[in-house]
């Protein structure tokens, strides 16, 4: 089995060095990641300078891009000629539930990869310090080792997010679910001089909230709130099937209304 590893936490974080060293047992084990920490850097893409692949050793390189950017270069340049049984995303510190996969570059990474036709999987952990990341080592192989590749559904991939703590957990297939946030944005220098001056350089902070809490039973968010691996099918495409329907009858009221002739008043 040959297996490529990419993440958004950068080359040297604890989650792809460990699942790294887990995998080294299992499968063939190349990977492509960033130089830097890219968190939240979604789905972005290089596309206006040249990206830099440093390489580590015959099977690893850093590079100085997004994670969309190691995948691309890993399945389109570096390891063209290896023909990968699974791309793994990860592992993430800090889970990617509810909203949150727009903002991540672990789910871009596995994104990308099912975009260029590999099957894919995004792996996050509850944020810690120091994450525990024994039990969710020890069930990615154990689910890749048991899991049958080949029942991925076209362009589909998984988003595997497990709760902090020590396992093993119980698991479960989830529907990604909502995490009831609240954005606030507060000025870091706003006692500064030149208060008011025009023109002058203003810095902000983003900041979020989120209630778990309120999630809905049978999410992701609810999911790993409770102590369950959640695992959930995911595709790229966004499209909200139920409200097709609704969209059918407004686009032809526009339409009916801009095709009758307009009288002058």
């Amino acid at each position: 089995m040959k297996i490529l590893l990419v993440n958004d936490d950068g080359i040297e974080a604890t989650g792809l060095v460990r699942l790294e060293q887990t995998l080294a047992a299992l499968a063939d084990v190349y990977v492509v990641a960033p130089e830097t920490e890219r968190s939240a850097c979604s789905h972005s893409i290089t596309l206006r300078r040249p990206v830099e692949a440093r390489q580590i050793s015959q099977r690893k390189f850093a590079v100085d891009g997004v994670p969309a950017d190691c995948v691309n270069l890993a399945l389109l340049n570096l390891f063209a000629d290896v023909q990968f049984d699974l791309i793994l995303s990860g592992i993430n510190n800090g889970h990617n539930t509810g909203e949150d996969v727009s903002y991540s570059g672990t789910v871009a990474g596995a994104i990308e990869a099912t975009l260029l036709g590999w099957r894919a999987i995004a792996l996050s952990v509850g944020y810690s310090e120091q994450p525990n990341l024994g039990s969710a080592c020890e069930f990615i192989t154990d689910f890749v080792r048991r899991f049958s590749l080949k029942d991925f559904p076209d362009r589909c991939f998984l988003n595997i997010n497990f709760p902090r703590g020590e396992g093993p957990f119980p698991v479960t297939l989830t529907r990604q679910g909502r995490l009831h946030f609240e954005n606030n944005v507060v000025e870091v220098d706003a006692n500064s001089k030149g208060k008011g001056t025009p023109h002058r350089t203003r810095r902000f902070r983003i900041g979020r909230t989120t209630r778990p809490d309120l999630a809905a039973e049978g999410t992701d968010v609810y999911a790993v709130s409770n102590g369950f691996i959640s695992i959930t099918p995911m595709q790229s495409d966004l499209t909200d099937v139920r409200a097709l329907g609704l969209m059918q009858h407004l686009v032809r009221s526009v339409l009916s209304d801009r095709s009758r002739p307009h009288l002058e008043a």
